[in-house]
C-alpha cells in the first residue's frame, strides 16, 4: 500500500495544475539557467517525481526505485491502451 501512496503523490505533483502555473512563474523570475531549467523539469516526469517523493518520504531507496517503476509498469500499460 505504501508504494501506491507514493506513485499517486508522485501523480498529483505531475498533474497538478496550480503548482505548474506557481513554478512557470518562479522560472521566470530565475535568471536562465540550464540547471535551474533541468531541475524544474523533474516536475514534468512522474517517474522521477515518484522517485524523490519515495525518497524523501520513506529515506529508503528501494522502496523509492520500485514505486518508480511501479509509475513506469502503469504509464506503459496506460499508453498501451
Amino acid at each position: 500500500m505504501e508504494y501506491l501512496f507514493i506513485i499517486a503523490i508522485g501523480w498529483l505533483i505531475t498533474e497538478f495544475e496550480p503548482l505548474h502555473f506557481v513554478l512557470d512563474a518562479v522560472l521566470e523570475k530565475l535568471p536562465k539557467n540550464r540547471l535551474i531549467a533541468y531541475l524544474f523539469g523533474m516536475f514534468t516526469c512522474w517517474q522521477c517525481t515518484t522517485f524523490w517523493a519515495g525518497i524523501v518520504l520513506t529515506q529508503d531507496v528501494m522502496t523509492a526505485a520500485l514505486a518508480s517503476l511501479g509509475s513506469v509498469i502503469i504509464d506503459t500499460w496506460m499508453q498501451k491502451k
